[in-house]
């Protein structure tokens, strides 16, 4: 307990401003893509709903199935009783906490005292790598895990099949904290470890049984997010270019690693230092260079994971790096390779325990201080804060539109990859930034938007859209069912001016409806119908629907109405009222999960025009019924679920009769 507490007061050092003085955290990222997500998560639980879909981006998109929304990651749900900024800080607080008291038991269980095991995990909560990605929820949060991952192959006392399901636990609790090329990275820290134990055998059985209690742990997230990234721009991967943008250059690296303070007179080039930056400081340095002494068994893998951080954060100035993309699959799959200092940062944690564990006590003692301190100073520097109004207060430009009757928005692309923006104070230039709605700030407000700002989105729907950006007068912004566009710039007569500001709005008259039926059907292939869209016209599309196989049982009829009556987030219902038999079409973004009933009776949802739906719908008056449900979710969740009863089960009650206390898990700490 004092070591919690111990922990608990160094965290609250390091965000006491957003804890107790006001203030809020701010960087882009947690502006642009963390709030906005929040806030419709928060929106659609307190409906009683659970947020799979998100209707306020790309016409609709997976949203459970992005590992960022973080929907199964316990400390998400802060959200619900805190406003953003609060259950942000609070989150930060406690997951510090937790990077500190997993690093100190894992330095124990590798046989480190208290003081050695004590600046480990002082080192590992408070360095800049750690500490900088505050800006990056599922960066930060995905971080802490590593130590107790690690922790239950070399903790000797637990049962091998008690320390695979801790290894399981610990592992899909980084899944789920929403940042994969973190758990990727903690795979590879098991395997050097494991090669490096004297113990091979049991940490090969306890990976041998932790990988299936892992698969049935975070089922429910790995079948959500399998399904969507087959349909998605990452399933082919990132070019090099992209997967390699924020890598850091050598001299940049070795400034991180040798300039004292570093954030106060220094700025990489390589990228926003919140992704991209790492500080160990000097005291920590020498700590670990001191480790390095004497016995060599116990920091080997650890020094191995140091050199492995550090040269693969170089990206694509390391020469091996573009072998190492043809041949590894998931660096085509990220963007952001000084992530896998993560690595160094455990490996110098563990080093610099050694080095003050080998320095009299109160050597030891000051030295540790003197860590804390450094680290301290350059995390206060490193921590942006801002007026939490910027947060709280909501657009006008969303009143606006509501008062307008919008349906759809799309932002004009120079507008959307505009990122500057001004204003007497800096609190009222992102005041003025979140009035363009700027994506995906109409998820956080309940404004469906044809465009967003997320990288796992549909390949298929971003064809269409890099169209429409290339060609204003392109049919598909119609068929998209785009009623209103918001620009900082003059749009050509197609469109109507309703009204000007920040941003300015036109309207859309010849833009589709929402829902409409039609009689005809048109055969074409996928490849053909950006083309076929293009020639034909949107007023073509309103008479008929583009499928990728053929469709029968049309009627000869024109006319029918449809009208949108429960425009939920992940159920949509529409009546409508057909002369003779047709189709429904509902112009949101198609996904194999949404389930139809018309009537009642359940009915195929069709893939039309590229990305939207329909279904068929009989002559005369019906109610049609849309459900988000992913084939294979209930399933995935029941599995889930039991398998974490079980764990959960196995932690909290005693092993067997006479079984040691240190089984249970509050005995790691």
């Amino acid at each position: 307990m004092p070591r919690v507490l111990g922990f608990g007061l160094l965290a609250a050092c390091v965000w006491w401003r957003p804890l107790f003085a006001g203030t809020a955290l701010f960087g882009d990222l947690l502006y642009k893509l963390f709030f906005p997500n929040q806030a419709f998560l928060s929106r659609t639980v307190l409906s009683g709903e659970l947020p799979l879909w998100n209707p306020h981006a790309y016409g609709g998109v997976p949203f459970a199935a992005n590992l960022q929304s973080a929907v199964f990651y316990p400390f998400t749900y802060l959200a619900l009783p805190l406003d953003f900024p609060r259950a942000l800080a609070w989150s930060l607080w406690a997951h510090t906490a937790m990077a500190g008291l997993f690093m100190a038991a894992l330095a124990q269980a590798l046989g480190l005292s208290r003081r050695g095991a004590l600046a480990a995990g002082v080192m590992f909560a408070l360095n800049g790598n750690f500490l900088l990605r505050f800006a990056a929820p599922s960066h930060f949060h995905s971080y802490v895990w590593l130590p107790l991952i690690l922790l239950a192959g070399f903790k000797k006392d637990l049962p091998p099949w008690l320390a695979s399901l801790l290894m399981a636990a610990a592992a899909c609790l980084q899944l789920f904290a929403g940042h994969p090329q973190f758990l990727l990275y903690s795979g590879a820290a098991c395997l050097i470890c494991a090669a490096a134990s004297p113990d091979r055998r049991r940490w090969l059985r306890v990976l041998a049984g932790a990988a299936p209690a892992f698969l049935a742990l975070g089922a429910v997230q790995l079948q959500l997010t399998g399904a969507f990234l087959g349909e998605s721009v990452r399933a082919a991967g990132f070019g090099y270019d992209w997967s390699t943008m924020y890598s850091l250059t050598p001299r940049e690296l070795l400034a991180m690693l040798a300039l004292p303070q570093w954030n106060a007179y220094f700025t990489p080039s390589s990228g926003d230092p919140r992704i991209v930056g790492l500080y160990f400081g000097p005291f920590a340095a020498a700590a670990a260079v001191w480790g390095l002494r004497g016995r060599q068994g116990p920091w080997r893998p650890f020094a191995a994971l140091i050199v492995l951080g550090l040269l693969l954060s170089l990206g694509r100035h390391l020469p091996v790096y573009p072998w190492l993309y043809d041949h590894v699959g998931f660096l085509r799959m990220i963007r952001f390779p000084p992530q896998a200092a993560y690595l160094a940062c455990l490996g110098v944690s563990v080093l610099a325990g050694l080095g003050v564990e080998r320095l009299p006590e109160r050597r030891a003692r000051w030295l540790t201080a003197f860590i804390a301190a450094d680290l301290l100073l350059f995390a206060w520097r490193g921590a942006e804060t801002i007026e939490p109004g910027v947060y709280a207060d909501p657009p006008a430009s969303a009143a606006a539109l509501e008062r307008l009757g919008a349906g759809r928005i799309m932002l004009t692309p120079r507008t959307r990859y505009d990122l500057k923006m001004s204003g007497e104070t800096r609190a009222e230039a992102w005041r003025r930034f979140k009035e363009v709605l700027f994506p995906n700030f109409p998820t956080a407000y309940g404004i469906d938007a044809a465009d967003g700002q997320e990288e796992l989105r549909y390949a298929r729907y971003e064809k269409v859209l890099d169209l429409v950006d290339h060609d204003p007068f392109s049919p598909w912004i119609d068929v998209l069912a785009v009623t209103h566009v918001l620009t900082r710039w003059d749009m050509p007569p197609k469109f109507r001016p309703v009204a000007t500001g920040t941003p300015n709005v036109y309207h859309n008259p010849a833009a589709l409806p929402r829902a409409y039926v039609v009689h005809e059907t048109a055969h074409v292939p996928d490849e053909e119908v950006l083309a076929y869209v293009q020639r034909a016209g949107s007023a073509a599309l309103r008479l008929r629907a583009v499928s990728p196989r053929p469709l029968e049982g049309g009627g000869a009829c024109v006319g029918g109405e449809a009208r949108v009556v429960e425009p939920g987030s992940q159920r949509v219902r529409v009546e409508t009222e057909s002369p003779c038999p047709g189709w429904l079409v509902l112009a949101d973004a198609w996904d194999a999960g949404w389930r139809a009933e018309v009537g009642g009776v359940p009915e195929e949802v069709l893939r039309v025009n590229l990305v939207q739906r329909a279904v068929r719908v009989p002559a005369g008056r019906s109610t049609v019924e849309f459900r988000y449900r992913p084939r294979g979710f209930a399933t995935a969740a029941w599995v889930s679920g039991l398998a974490w009863l079980t764990v959960l089960i196995l932690f909290a009650l005693p092993i067997a009769s006479g079984a040691k206390k240190s089984f249970l898990p509050i005995s790691l700490f």
